[in-house]
């Protein structure tokens, strides 16, 4: 049995929307225990609720449609082939933010214990004492697991222009790759591709030289602008100084060729004010790169990475390349 208001989506044209996503509560059990768990989060308004008796189907959520979300995991302890404890083991391998926590109808130092090695969080048992179970835990998700993944979340995020409080998120070189490598292995199995971005912004180095603080305020102004003209499942991230890469999944080089000119126009039209009051305009220059279905079938993760964070930027070389060689004939 199922119910869920997360349903597998399909790849969504690129229009740009509300970045704010809720926290997924992602609860496996069975049986009394499952709806008290489905009836108990439903009185959390602020995050979107799975519910599940299938733990295959919940890694499978987990790992799929929730990669980048924040989740939290209320697994039951049960006995066959695949429990409660090795749900969460699994689960709590994946890079992102994740709050692990089981749930046991009675205490029991030892399933504990093990829970806690497999990678468990917090563990809640004894449900006859059910208005006390249900306070501690609302206080556990609703402050101890939120701060939890916010410290996860801060070690895949760039620290000079991400913006958590605005759910405007450029991650790091640990973040991207992880991204890569969820999607590539994907692809490995059911076929795709990926496709990026890579851009230098043109005009930060004056901004720059105004003051560090101006350079600091552009770099971070640009990467909302970003992030607002992409999807949430889009992964956009600084590479490094004044270059961003942005990478999408199962999208065609066409298509991100036409996000590049639209997010170049956003930026371009975007009015930067300098801590002097003086308005400053920046553009980009870009590559677009995509992976080959069939070329490129079989390659190591780590080589496409490289390529997918650099084939773009030679791309571009030898674009201005053949543009100069142009120009002297």
């Amino acid at each position: 049995m199922v119910s869920s208001t997360l349903k597998k989506r399909q790849q969504e044209p690129f229009i740009p929307r509300e970045r704010k996503q809720k926290t997924a509560i992602v609860i496996c059990a069975r049986g009394e225990l499952m709806l008290q768990m489905e009836k108990f989060a439903s009185t959390l308004p602020n995050y979107e609720l799975c519910v599940t008796d299938d733990p295959f189907y919940a890694l499978a959520l987990i790992n799929g449609v929730l990669f980048l979300r924040k989740v939290i995991l209320l697994a039951e302890y049960t006995h066959g082939l695949y429990s409660g404890i090795q749900l969460i083991e699994h689960a709590s391998k994946r890079v992102f933010p994740i709050a692990s926590i089981l749930v046991h109808t009675n205490w029991n130092d030892e399933i504990f214990a093990r829970a806690r090695t497999a990678g468990a969080d917090w563990c809640f048992a004894n449900l006859k004492t059910r208005d006390l179970f249900r306070e501690e835990l609302k206080a556990t998700i609703c402050s101890s697991a939120e701060r939890h993944m916010q410290k996860e979340l801060l070690t895949l995020l760039d620290p000079r222009t991400s913006q958590p409080d605005r759910d405007i998120y450029v991650y790091n070189d640990r973040g991207a790759w992880a991204w890569f490598q969820y999607h590539w292995n994907d692809i490995a199995k059911n076929g795709g591709y990926i496709s990026s971005i890579s851009l230098d912004l043109k005009g930060f180095g004056a901004a720059n030289e105004e003051t560090h603080l101006d350079g600091n305020r552009l770099l971070k102004e640009v990467a909302e602008v970003l992030c607002l003209g992409v999807r949430p499942e889009d992964m956009v991230f600084r590479d490094a100084g004044d270059k961003f890469t942005i990478m999408f999944a199962n999208s065609s080089k066409f298509e991100v060729k036409e996000v590049a000119e639209r997010l170049k126009e956003a930026v371009e039209a975007h009015p930067f004010r300098l801590s002097s009051g003086k308005l400053f305009s920046v553009t980009f220059r870009y590559g677009v790169f995509s992976t080959n279905p069939v070329q490129d079938a079989g390659k190591p993760a780590e080589e496409m990475y490289e390529r997918v964070n650099n084939e773009a930027d030679r791309a571009e070389r030898y674009k201005k390349m053949r543009e100069v060689k142009a120009s002297l004939i």
